[in-house]
């Protein structure tokens, strides 16, 4: 997130936090753990289990991270 934010040439305060910011993307990192279980089946039995995990933990701690990050690079506004 961080490099293509330098490489964007977004404000310095974007390119600090735009990684944490994208924590809670539970969906691609099922899929591609899906599709490597599919081409290597020897790694499913650790590849499946460790990807369900740590998204389970991303999707719980990822919006908080991201609501603080955003509240620190002033973009965040409560309704």
């Amino acid at each position: 997130g961080g490099l293509a934010a330098r490489w964007a040439n977004a404000p310095e305060v974007v390119q600090k936090r735009v990684g944490w910011c994208l924590l809670p993307q539970a969906g691609v990192a099922l899929g591609l753990a899906l599709m490597v279980s599919e081409r290597l089946p020897d790694t499913r039995s650790v590849i499946l289990p460790l990807a369900i995990s740590t998204t389970v933990v991303f999707e719980i701690i990822g919006p908080l991270v991201t609501r603080w990050h955003l509240k620190q690079a002033g973009e965040y506004q409560s309704t």
